[in-house]
């Protein structure tokens, strides 16, 4: 008898511990009403429409992949190329007789480890043969900036370049940051967004106008382009439309085009500054 008193006893005490323990456990998990609140806050602040600013259909892609827009927002099938001397000695004749109206010429480049600025060998070369043929011309340069002192500096080079010459288009900032050893890999937003307004605010100070070029993680995750709305934007997507959120200036869809007067495969470029 003695020893099931013992036994029951000891059946209560760990039944007794047991409901301790379940119960210091479930104040572990227990929702934490105000921080879930918080969070929730945040996400809205922070949320990012996904609602593409164009309608998808009225983009079109010939079958030699040019495109062209009719729409919502208005029509437009001005077509254009950006080059650097990658692209080698073109005949650029033969890039307007193609359906070519405008080009976008590298002006520059800062290496993206030692981040020393160089010259686009072909530069000149370029500007004078594509205005020589009757295309508007506009400029870029590839930024490896990491600092806004450093954008300043790359607007200062581009800036003394031009030297003044006739620019239809824009001075587009280029800043990438595709590799893990680039100097620019993993650069905060915020900063991103700091020193690409340095350079913008530069060129335009030198009496040119500008806009950002970059893909959705460049504009919409780095750059963050709600924090830049005064400037344009030259907005990169390979597909059959552009799926960016708001307004662009101009739509980069192919990497990799036939364009008579080029021997390599070259960007191309639609024209929407007219759209609405």
């Amino acid at each position: 008898m003695g020893s099931i008193v013992v036994i029951v006893l000891m059946v209560a005490t760990l039944l007794a511990i047991v409901s301790t323990v379940c119960s210091c456990v479930a104040g572990l998990f227990e929702p934490d009403l105000e921080t879930i609140e918080k969070e929730r806050e945040e996400e809205e602040e922070n949320f990012i429409s996904f609602t593409p600013y164009y309608d998808e259909q009225g983009f079109k892609l010939s079958e030699n992949g040019r495109a062209s827009y009719k729409g919502e927002h208005g029509s437009s099938n001005v077509l254009g190329v950006d080059v650097s001397e990658i692209q080698g000695e073109i005949d650029w004749e033969s890039v307007k007789s193609d359906g070519i109206s405008f080009a976008m010429i590298r002006v520059g480049l800062r290496g993206t480890s030692e981040g020393t600025i160089s010259p686009d060998e072909d530069f000149e070369r370029n500007y004078e043969g594509a205005t020589a043929a009757g295309l508007k011309c506009g400029a870029y340069f590839f930024s490896q900036a990491i600092t806004e002192k450093e954008a300043i500096e790359e607007a200062e080079y581009v800036l003394k370049t031009l030297d003044k010459r006739h620019l239809d288009y824009p001075v587009a900032f280029d800043l990438e940051a595709t590799s893990e050893d680039w100097r620019t890999y993993g650069n905060d937003p915020k900063l991103v967004a700091k020193i690409a307004r340095a350079f913008c605010e530069r060129i335009q100070k030198g009496g040119y106008d500008v806009m950002i070029y970059g893909n959705y993680v460049d504009l919409d995750a780095m750059l963050k382009q709600f924090e830049l709305p005064e400037f344009d934007t030259w907005y990169a997507d390979y597909s059959s439309y552009p799926a960016a959120t708001y307004k662009c200036k101009m739509w980069q869809f192919s990497d990799g085009a036939n364009v008579k007067g080029i021997e390599s495969g070259v960007d191309l470029n639609l024209d929407m500054s007219s759209l609405s």
